[in-house]
């Protein structure tokens, strides 16, 4: 929480320094501090090491108040909530009760003129203001505004544009165009028998045909382009007042990785006091809470509880910690991310160059354990196409672009404006993005990278993967509510691509399964049905396809490999097939859930390497050297 600056009388510092808590040089480097990173006082004092709690005695002496406590102080919960819990949190203060026709109001700083006009507008009376710690003040309005927390974590998104939230997977409306599509197909195999299923046939060779042209298109523009923005050191040591960031850690039984989490974080190149870092935990996780509870965190870290009701998912998490961002920028870590020391910088170099036409700016993801074994070496060759390439060559071509799960940067209003995460899409990143394409922001890539935790598990990788296309799906279903309204929103262009980026990507895995297995029947058994199904000219382009599909998808691992140096992962590029099966089951496991739990997130084990993740400082030197990863996060 921010310290306001000190007030007239004896300055701060002297005060401190009379009560005995500082010393002069402990002053000295607190106002070096003020000056460089122009931070009130208090703030820098406490980035310095002094006890928060010392600096606001001092503080509630220069302004002629008692600081106050609230663990024994009743609320009239009545009073408190006639204000928006959000604009509650902006202004740090909470009403407390009635006394004579006035409220008593727990304020951080009672001098605040806007915070008690806008106290004196809604509550219409007087404020009598008590004087309280900012954070004592914000864990008792986690308790009191608890249900406006939860309920606009859960349905912001609902609220503000019901027609892109997924709390209701399929409409009333696409129900009954799938009811009038049964009914057709029905009729025309009745009708026209074997002629409807050479026609399907015909028509799942099609879709195979425009993902694949579409991903090596879109690929191959992607290695031509310059569309990963450079930003060159001299550009960072020309940053000026740097404003307040806030990073969204979101923890879900994460205890385990927590002190990689802070040692990153420690390691991030932003001033501290300007780092509003925000630990989102889950009120039922008693282990990583009781971690947290045990360590010393920097006076930076804020630890919320997201209440257990509600959707259960990452971006709900998120939704709830936006509400206490102080942040003009916002970003998301996952719990095993490491990112590059100076990335924070790196994207405020990029929206001050760039202007408001850029609403997200992603760095790029990779690995830290690419050579564990062989699902890691596929994950991470999967992921160096994907970001070094695909993504890339979305950004160069001016196609929507599904974000990565993590180490986006946004501008933190105009997420808030947007309706933030979909709780209930359990690929949020994807769905946001396209969002923003269709409010009219671009997605900016940086030459920045995170190191990650590439899943060295099979069972665990197929509950990600599933869960990651079960959201591709999901979105998708949303996108297509309105056809025509999305086609007037983005073009043909634009509509193309969420159907093939989407829609595609989770349809043709989901079919790979069949079509391998007809192919496999036909060699070995010669059904006489698969032959019907597939005449000559249709058998021609299959094959045709069978072999260019794989040819490049196997190539892409190949290149992957060779583009990031990393010789020793070429077997496993020529190895793809397997892995590209081992999605078609996820796929398969991601469409049942997606009927019968649409919203369940299936919870990602961290922790799995064998290899100690490397410091911060070596992120970009790893990340040119080794592979990186695809869309979704963790």
């Amino acid at each position: 929480m921010a310290i306001a600056s000190a007030r007239p009388g004896t300055p701060l510092g002297q005060l401190l320094l009379q009560r005995g808590v500082i010393e002069q040089a402990e002053l000295d480097a607190a106002l070096d501090m003020q000056r460089e990173e122009k931070l009130p006082l208090g703030e820098a004092l406490v980035a310095t090491g002094t006890r928060r709690r010392d600096v606001w005695k001092a503080l509630a002496t220069q302004w002629g108040y008692r600081l106050r406590t609230l663990e024994h102080q009743w609320v009239d919960p009545a009073l408190a909530n006639e204000l928006d819990a959000r604009e509650a949190i902006k202004h740090r203060v909470l009403p407390l009760r009635r006394a004579k026709g006035r409220a008593v109001v727990a304020m951080a700083d009672p001098s605040d003129r806007r915070a008690r006009d806008y106290l004196e507008a809604f509550l219409r009376m007087r404020v009598v203001p008590v004087l309280v710690q900012p954070d004592a003040l914000r864990a008792r309005q986690e308790k009191v505004y608890r249900r406006q927390l939860e309920q606009v974590s859960s349905a912001l998104l609902q609220s503000k544009a019901p027609e892109y939230s997924a709390h209701i997977t399929v409409t009333r409306g696409q129900k009954l165009s799938l009811v009038a599509f049964g009914a057709v197909a029905i009729a025309l195999i009745v009708l026209m028998r074997g002629t409807f299923a050479v026609a399907l046939a015909g028509a799942i060779i099609t879709l195979y045909a425009a993902v694949v042209i579409f991903r090596a298109y879109v690929t191959i523009m992607g290695s031509r382009s310059e569309e990963l923005i450079k930003i060159a050191p001299e550009e960072i040591a020309a940053l000026t007042d740097l404003p307040v960031y806030t990073i969204l850690l979101p923890l879900y039984r994460e205890a385990g990785v927590l002190p990689q989490l802070l040692k990153a974080c420690r390691e991030i190149d932003y001033p501290p006091a300007k780092l509003d870092i925000k630990l989102l935990l889950e009120e039922d996780d008693i282990d990583t809470r009781t971690v947290v509870l045990n360590t010393e965190l920097p006076s930076n870290f804020d630890v919320l509880i997201v209440p257990a009701e509600g959707p259960r998912t990452k971006p709900k998490a998120c939704n709830y910690g936006l509400q206490f961002a102080r942040g003009e920028y916002c970003v998301i870590f996952d719990a095993e991310d490491i990112p590059a020391p100076d990335q924070l910088k790196k994207a405020l170099v990029v929206f001050r160059r760039s202007g408001k036409r850029i609403g997200c700016v992603q760095a790029k993801l990779n690995y830290y354990n690419p050579t564990q074994n062989i699902i890691t070496k596929w994950f991470s060759l999967e992921y160096t196409a994907w970001f070094d390439f695909f993504l890339p060559g979305l950004v160069s071509l001016r196609l929507p672009v599904p974000l990565g799960g993590s180490s986006n940067h946004f501008p933190t209003r105009l997420l808030r404006d947007l309706g933030a995460w979909d709780p209930n899409n359990v690929t949020e990143d994807a769905d946001l993005g396209m969002r923003l394409h269709r409010a009219g922001y671009q997605t900016a890539l940086m030459e920045s990278t995170t190191l990650e935790e590439a899943n060295s598990d099979f069972v665990n990788w197929m509950r990600q993967r599933s869960r990651w296309g079960k959201g591709y799906f999901i979105s998708w279903l949303v996108l297509m509510r309105h056809p025509w309204r999305l086609f007037r929103d983005v073009g043909w262009r634009g509509t193309a691509s969420m159907q093939l980026t989407l829609g595609g990507t989770f349809g043709v895995a989901l079919l790979n399964l069949l079509v391998w297995t007809l192919t496999l029947l036909w060699v070995l058994a010669q059904f006489d049905i698969i032959g019907y199904l597939f005449p000559w000219g249709i058998y021609y382009i299959g094959m045709l396809e069978l072999l260019f599909g794989n040819f490049f998808f196997m190539y892409m691992g190949v290149w992957a490999a060779s583009h990031r140096r990393s010789y020793d992962l070429v077997h496993a590029g020529m190895l793809t097939p397997v892995y590209w099966l081992m999605a078609s089951l996820a796929m398969l496991k991601a469409g049942i859930q997606s009927v019968t739990k649409p919203t369940f997130w299936e919870k990602t084990v961290h922790g799995l390497s064998k290899s100690a993740p490397p410091s911060a400082g070596a992120v970009e030197l790893v990340g040119r050297a080794a592979p990186s990863g695809v869309s979704a996060g963790s």
